[in-house]
């Protein structure tokens, strides 16, 4: 039997244009905690996914009931979202494997000046994105090299304390050797953080600061009281 327990699911989206949904890889199943049919945490499991499908951007998400039709615990990367669900705790659990990386092919003709260029935008919207908040834990930003801009979004689970999204960041940024350094286009996705990159090619939009709101009026100044004189 199954235990009382709900699937506990973290949604990370993202609106993005670097690759093709085709592109992604199938949902990368838990190989072993299983589940029983018709139980309580797989009808609430298929609920959730469901609605997910049916209001958020990340419209495959009923995908990984066929994928991983008997396993409590599975991970989705897509173009505009991460999923992860689990039969135990996920929350302020910083989590960089299964990983997935896209990149262009093109190489940079600069890689050291590139690369050194690259590193501090990204230290600093690692930064940025950490101490976001609950609400906000995302950040971008661009640098001129030379002719050209790179344009760079850092962003992790609003779950994630600042220490463990700037955690999080440091080892997904850090595997940039691994596959794709020097690259003119990156994009790196783990379930708790992710970041993107791209050459001459601003791939996010805009986020507009609300203006202050005007100053309260003043009052209109009282007359003299009488017998008195006032200055002009």
């Amino acid at each position: 039997m199954d235990p009382p327990n709900l699937p506990l699911l973290l949604l990370l989206t993202l609106a993005s244009t670097i690759d093709a949904q085709d592109l992604f890889p199938k949902p990368y199943c838990n190989s072993t905690d299983n589940l029983t049919a018709d139980s309580t945490y797989q009808n609430t499991l298929t609920t959730l996914l469901s609605s997910i499908s049916t209001t958020n951007s990340c419209g495959s998400a009923i995908e990984i009931r066929r994928v991983c039709p008997d396993k409590k615990g599975a991970v989705l990367f897509r173009e505009n979202c991460t999923i992860q669900y689990s039969s135990t705790s996920i929350f302020r659990t910083v989590k960089t494997d299964p990983d997935y990386a896209l990149f262009y092919f093109q190489d940079f003709t600069s890689p050291e000046t590139y690369n050194a260029a690259l590193q501090t935008l990204l230290g600093r919207l690692r930064g940025e994105a950490a101490g976001g908040g609950s609400l906000r834990k995302y950040a971008t930003g661009n640098t001129s090299v030379g002719f050209n801009t790179i344009y760079a979004m850092t962003q992790c689970t609003l779950d994630l304390t600042n220490q463990q999204c700037i955690d999080c960041l440091m080892t997904v940024i850090g595997r940039l050797g691994q596959c794709c350094a020097g690259k003119m286009g990156v994009r790196i996705m783990a379930p708790s953080c992710q970041f993107q990159y791209e050459t001459n090619n601003r791939f996010f939009d805009l986020v507009v600061e609300p203006l202050p709101p005007p100053p309260a009026p003043v009052a209109d100044a009282l007359p003299p009281p009488p017998g008195t004189f006032a200055l002009v």
